[in-house]
Order: structure tokens, then sequence, then C-alpha cells
């Protein structure tokens, strides 16, 4: 795996008892665990950066951050690679710390070996939810002990690679109302190979569709490649933003159930109340995304807690164009709960409303006929 290089296995290859630490692996993380743990927790990367983007010089006062991991029944190797990435990649004056947030953790290894582990780690921290509360509320119990003057929520199955804070930083140091994202490279499940995404002549940006479902697309690049480029939304993996900023819009609306929804609702926030999203071409951070998502979802189901957060999310921010999320959410009858702080919120701040958003961030957006 040195180098971001694919672990290559026949299954054929491995003895009956290989074999089922591998299958095991499989069901309980959606990725290959087996070669993960095969991997050096401080495994090398390249530099995946543009040339333009090593001679940059940013400004001298960037904030100090603190990182939160959520987690929940994460694979030993992949949250302390996701860690050791950080430790080892992000300079020491601007990393105020590493908070570990667990949502009620199950496994063996997440309990007396983790924190054993961590005692020679000072800059980490963990905190621990006693009940299952969900991504959201896991990101917040992270956050509340946190003290960094920016914060990223960062996934607990990612590796930083080379020069990735700085420009986060900096973005936000020009601008404390601005919301930030790296692009996103794929760490393939199955032999942990680093994939950077193509950004040669194009940035990746998050879209959507109207059943709030994110979406990736491009745009070509109109100014240098090492500047930040505007995105209607982001992908929930990396969320960059001030603490100022973050407590100026309350956070995460803690009205979402477990998974699904918070990085529109950042997103439209960041555009609709003051703010702006970008993402840095000059920020690579990979992430392994899961086969499926490998989560206890409690008395309901993965579909019916998506769709409930969305259409929470849409009765907030969408105003009049909720109509069009209604015609593909299927029966929208999930109790949305009470919204009414939210939309007190979007007064307070005054925001902006959402045909602002899809005609001068999202032009091309479909309407429906």
């Amino acid at each position: 795996g040195e180098m971001g290089v694919g672990v290559a296995m026949r299954l054929q290859d491995l003895t009956e008892e290989q074999k089922k630490a591998y299958n095991q692996g499989w069901h309980r993380n959606a990725f290959n665990q087996y070669v993960s743990d095969m991997i050096s927790l401080n495994r090398n990367l390249p530099d995946y950066r543009f040339p333009e983007c090593k001679n940059v010089t940013f400004r001298s006062d960037l904030p100090d951050v603190s990182i939160i991991i959520p987690f929940r029944d994460e694979a030993w190797s992949t949250l302390l690679r996701t860690i050791h990435s950080v430790l080892n990649r992000t300079p020491p004056k601007l990393l105020k710390e590493i908070i570990l947030s667990d949502d009620a953790s199950t496994f063996v290894h997440l309990q007396k070996d983790l924190e054993e582990y961590l005692v020679h780690y000072p800059k980490v921290k963990l905190v621990r939810l006693k009940t299952r509360g969900g991504l959201i509320r896991t990101r917040l119990r992270g956050y509340d002990v946190s003290s960094g003057s920016a914060v990223i929520f960062l996934d607990s199955h990612c590796e930083v690679t080379k020069g990735w804070i700085e420009p986060l930083l900096d973005a936000i140091a020009s601008d404390y109302r601005t919301v930030v994202t790296s692009v996103m490279d794929v760490i393939e499940g199955d032999d942990f190979r680093y994939r950077t995404y193509d950004i040669e002549k194009s940035a990746p940006i998050g879209i959507f569709d109207w059943r709030l479902i994110f979406k990736w697309d491009r745009k070509s690049y109109d100014k240098p490649r090492y500047l930040p480029v505007g995105s209607p939304t982001l992908i929930g993996c990396l969320i960059g933003v001030s603490r100022r900023f973050f407590e100026e819009t309350e956070k995460f609306d803690e009205g979402f159930f477990i998974w699904g929804g918070e990085n529109l609702e950042i997103s439209f926030k960041a555009w609709m109340c003051g703010g702006s999203l970008v993402v840095s071409p000059c920020s690579h951070v990979g992430h392994v995304y899961k086969s499926r998502l490998p989560y206890d979802w409690g008395n309901t189901t993965q579909s019916k807690t998506l769709e409930r957060n969305l259409h929470r999310l849409a009765e907030t921010w969408l105003d009049d164009y909720v109509i069009y999320h209604k015609q593909v959410c299927g029966p929208c009858k999930e109790d949305i709960g009470d919204i009414s702080s939210k939309l007190a919120l979007k007064k307070k701040l005054n925001c902006r409303n959402f045909e602002w958003y899809i005609k001068n961030i999202i032009p091309n957006m479909f309407i429906p006929g």
C-alpha cells in the first residue's frame, strides 16, 4: 500500500481462518478491512498537488484548527490511519487538536485499547456519547469540546495528503464566512489504492437533484488553478468552517436523525446567509467510499431516515421550490419535527431566499415544468 499503491491479493490463496477474517471485515465495514490491516498506519503517499500549488505563499496569520473525527464502530486500521495522516501532514502550529467523537461504539478494540493507544498522542482527545446519537450529534459532541479558531469535520476513514490544510485555512482566513472542502479523492475499498480525482482541466463541484441527493459535477477553471473554486454544495466527508460562522449559523440541525442532509444544509446556509462555499484544488484528501452504510438504524431504515431528514431540509430552506422536492420524494409523510427555530434563524440572519440561490449559484439546475 505504500505510495498509494493497491494491495493485490487472491482469495484462493488464503487459509480458511484468513478467509473468515476477510469476510468478517467486509461484513462489518463494507470495505476490505483485511487489506487495510496489512497497510502501515503511517503509509506514505505521493504529493498529488498541481506544481503551481507547491509555490503558493499563504498568509502568515492562518487560524489554528480543530479536526473533529466522528466514528461509530470503525475499523482500527482506518481510524488510526486517519489520525496519523493528520498528525503527519498538518503543521503543528496550525493543528490545535484532533477530537475523536465516539457514537457509542460497540467494538471491543474501540474501548480500552483505543484509550491506551491515544495516551501517547497529547493532541488527540477522545469523547464518547453514552447512547447512540447519529452522525450529526456526534460531530456536535466533538465540536463542544474543541477550541480551534477553525474546525474541520473529517470522516474516520480518510487519508490527508501533503499540503492539504493550508489552502483550506487560507480560504477561511480570507473571509470567515467561507465554508471549505478539499478535492475528495477515492481510496478504493477493495485494495486501498489511492485514486486521484481528475482535476487537470476542471474542478469537482457539488450539486444535487430535487430529492436533495448530492451529486458530482465539474466546473472548468476560469482563473488560476491554485485558487478556490465556488461550489453550490459539498459532500459530507470533509467540511471546514470558522468557529465564528458555524456559531452564527447555529451549527448543524440537531433535528436530523442519524445520517444525511447536513452537508446540503450547511451548503445552503453558506450561500444564502452571507457566505460562500469553495473547493480547493490544492487540497487532496482520500476517502474510503463504502459499498453500503453498515450502520444500525434503530427502529427505522436508512431510506426512511434519509427521506425524513431531506424533507426537513426542504421545508426549511427551499421556500416555494419545496413543491419540486415533494414531487419526487415519495409520500413525504415522515414527521420532520419542529422547524420554527430554523425558520427564525433565516429571518435573523437576513438570509437570501432559495430563488436567489437557484438563479445565482446553480443557474443550470433543472426546474420541472
